[in-house]
């Protein structure tokens, strides 16, 4: 017997059964209970929990099993009976589902599922059978074997995609020497209202927070009915994730249901239910049975409705937690028919909680990791690997994963599965060693040639469980982090172990830092006048910090640059101000810029009426802009400069250059230039950005639409890092929130960025647009702690 489903992998969830005793049930079934009594106890201990034994002590009562560590959905045997025993049928059931799956991760109105909202599920009795649509075309029923079902599930991106594959109409089964099964498809019959928690505390990573040592009632949307028209209804709230707790109730009566017309609109969950430290997946579901055929044919004809939401039990007092994020992103794979393919990704867990639950997912559907034999998952430690075998081109596709713990809910990027060869891989770019301070960041970085690439990071030749992506960053590096690094890059065909890269991690009076930036563009009126801003201060830092500030442009002329700016005026304007603090328009053979450019090794100019400006500034620790504008509304080319004025005055206290960034139009004719030096006598980590596409969101027209990046040493012509699209990378994010920069908000924008560790030297960061694109661009330079 077949048995009814919320939602299949999809619609992930647990649910709790209420079996009846074995005697009231062969008053309606007959024999045919024992085996279905079977294959529900089959599938209890295959996705419930392995080591329960069903005994005649469970019949009668109300039970919970749940697995530890995976949440998937376990068949539906209540509702099946009640189907069975309404029908008056002993046959097993063909089942036409559409359903609409919602999240709700704060106080605002549910959102849908960000993988796949939407599906569709045909389950077929019997082996062979075929599903006819509407409209002709047919969809053979294929079996499944974790789910030991026979069953096709669709999922889609939105409903109107749904209903142009599943729309409102007659479809039949049909199967050599079977009898033709008519499933009636009406027009929606969606319950009527979108499930939501209208109370309680949500934290900033998108979980509901409680007291789990306290009775906590949720109160749910108000709302007339559970169910649109149709045969029955049923609602039901559910905890997973080894909480045993759930509620149900359904609009007709059979074994043990709670009857009642109007939906409940709050749950109590009472004190100690939860284990305290535990993230909670909760599901609320709506069903409407719209048909049921009591011929004896068993079809059923179902639409269904799912909130899931996310319960952290917290002790009060507990410190807030980080929401987790992904380090290494899946990347796509190819792989030969019947052969095997990994989905590797890396994963830190802001709240510490190493039991946080993953859930995979195949365009769009849940996998079902405990009892599919086609999936293979393994977790060690902060890594996770998914391995599809055996594979046929059903299984091709869009695989994702979605992650949570008491900190929050994190998804990740989707990485594709295809048929074809790879050939081996090979290292491009081999990760640099470098001499670090104390205290200080380091980015490894390996490029390598060749598809279906994995990584492994190695410290002395041992694997670094969370180093799985091309790129490795060690934050806040301390002397035992001294070490060969190397990296082996793998694919089906072969491996590549780069060359070692030494780290030397020691105390430093006089670590790397940023000394000196510059920008050299046409600046013009208005919107396209160059602004180059600028942070000082520094975590620990206090005290003022003097700079060298110069806008240089007739000067520009004796190194051989053409149309420059005849008048440039410096002016040096607050964060948050309008009003300019100092200004100078031009510099008049200044004798204390004179001697400090020469101590600090900036080019001299010779003139001393040239009207190049110059000036220095005493500031505070904050945010200020350089605003280089041509006297009299005029245009030409601007060398903005920005120096410590004292480099060789350090310690831990001494205020430095933080950040540094650029706005100007360009074209690859006029290209976008920072200029930057580093420091001191060990290396520095830096999160340099070209930004683009997402200026649009800040309602700035006319940006890049795709620039690039590019990191050229002092004296060189050839880049020694490159980037086009910046991919979503979550080192990149995670980076970039440690430094406030703005957040990337599509990780498949066009945006360039680059994570580098670079030793004392100097360097430019160049922007160009790609398929010599031009528009305003954003260049930003940030020093990572």
């Amino acid at each position: 017997m077949a048995v009814i489903k919320k939602i299949k992998e999809y619609k992930p969830t647990l649910s709790v059964f209420r079996l009846v005793t074995r005697e009231a049930a062969r008053s309606v079934l007959s024999p045919r209970f024992d085996d279905f009594q079977r294959r529900c106890h089959r599938r209890f201990k295959l996705r419930a929990n392995p080591t329960h034994q069903l005994t005649d002590a469970d019949e009668g009562s109300a039970f919970i099993l749940m697995r530890p560590n995976t949440h998937h959905t376990v068949r539906f045997c209540a509702m099946t009976i009640l189907v069975v025993a309404l029908s008056g049928t002993t046959h097993a059931q063909n089942v036409i589902q559409k359903a609409h799956h919602y999240i709700q991760t704060g106080g605002a109105t549910p959102i849908d599922f960000p993988i796949a909202p939407f599906g569709a599920e045909t389950q077929a009795a019997v082996a062979n059978m075929t599903l006819h649509f509407p409209n002709g075309s047919t969809l053979p029923i294929p079996y499944v074997a974790g789910d030991d079902q026979y069953e096709s599930l669709s999922n889609f991106s939105t409903k109107a995609a749904l209903d142009a594959a599943y729309p409102a109409g007659t479809y039949t089964l049909t199967g050599t020497g079977l009898a033709t099964v008519t499933l009636n498809l009406p027009a929606d019959n969606y319950p009527t209202a979108v499930p939501q928690i209208t109370n309680g505390t949500w934290n900033a990573g998108g979980v509901l927070v409680i007291d789990p040592t306290q009775s906590v009632t949720l109160n749910f949307n108000n709302f007339t009915t559970y169910a649109s028209a149709g045969f029955a209804g049923h609602e039901d709230f559910e905890l997973q994730s080894n909480a045993n707790f759930e509620k149900g109730i359904a609009t007709v009566a059979a074994f043990g249901f709670t009857v009642s017309a109007t939906p409940f609109t709050t749950v109590t969950i009472p004190a100690n239910t939860l284990p305290t430290g535990g993230a909670f997946r909760a599901v609320l579901r709506y069903d409407t049975l719209t048909t049921l055929d009591t011929s004896g044919a068993g079809t059923v004809v179902l639409f269904s409705n799912q909130l899931e939401f996310w319960i952290a039990a917290l002790a009060p007092g507990t410190t807030a937690q980080s929401q987790p994020f992904i380090t290494a992103q899946p990347a796509d794979r190819i792989a030969a028919l019947g052969g095997s393919a990994t989905f590797t990704a890396s994963v830190n867990l802001g709240s510490g909680n190493q039991a946080a639950d993953v859930h995979w997912y195949v365009n769009g559907a849940e996998i079902n990791l405990q009892a599919n034999p086609k999936y293979t998952f393994v977790r060690a430690g902060n890594v996770l690997n998914l391995t599809v075998n055996n594979i046929t081109s059903a299984d091709l596709g869009t695989y994702s994963f979605r992650l949570a713990d008491t900190g929050g809910i994190t998804g990740s990027n989707s990485a594709t599965l295809a048929i074809g060869t790879s050939t081996g891989p090979a290292i491009v770019m081999q990760p640099a060693g470098h001499s670090l301070a104390t205290g200080s960041s380091v980015v490894f970085s390996v490029v390598a040639s060749g598809g279906n690439l994995t990584y492994q990071w190695k410290k002395n030749g041992t694997n670094i469980p969370v180093a799985t992506a091309a790129d490795f960053m060690i934050p806040n590096a301390q002397p035992s982090d001294s070490a060969n690094y190397t990296v082996t890059v793998t694919n089906g065909t072969g491996s590549a172990t780069s060359n070692a890269a030494n780290l030397t991690v020691a105390a430093s009076s006089n670590p790397g830092r940023l000394v000196n930036a510059s920008v050299r563009i046409v600046s013009g009126t208005d919107a396209n006048v160059l602004i180059v801003g600028f942070v000082t201060g520094g975590v620990g830092t206090s005290g003022n910090k003097q700079l060298l500030i110069r806008g240089i442009g007739p000067t520009l002329a004796g190194f051989g640059v053409g149309g420059t700016m005849v008048d440039p005026l410096l002016e040096i304007i607050p964060g948050g101000s309008s009003t300019a603090v100092q200004s100078n328009d031009n510099w008049g053979g200044d004798a204390s810029i004179i001697a400090t450019a020469n101590a600090i090794g900036a080019f001299a100019l010779p003139s001393a009426t040239s009207k190049d400006s110059a000036l220095l500034a005493t500031l505070a620790a904050g945010v200020y802009s350089a605003k280089v504008s041509g006297v009299g509304a005029t245009s030409g080319t601007v060398l903005a400069e920005l120096y410590d004025a004292n480099p060789s005055v350090f310690n831990a206290a001494t205020p430095r250059i933080i950040n540094l960034s650029a706005r100007a139009p360009m074209a690859n004719d006029n290209p976008l230039i920072a200029g930057f030096v580093v420091g001191g006598t060990t290396a520095k980590t830096l999160l340099i950005r070209a930004i683009g596409p997402t200026l649009t969101g800040f309602g700035l027209p006319g940006a890049m639409s795709d620039p690039s990046l590019d990191i050229i040493p002092g004296g060189a012509t050839v880049a020694i890092n490159s980037n086009d699209n910046w991919g979503g990378s979550n080192l990149i994010t995670f980076t970039g929130n440690r430094v406030g920069a703005f957040a990337l908000p599509d990780p498949n924008s066009k945006d360039a960025v680059i994570l580098v560790t670079l030793d004392p030297g100097v360097y430019s960061a160049k922007v160009l647009g790609v398929n010599n694109a031009s528009g305003i661009t954003l260049v930003e330079v940030y020093e990572i702690p």
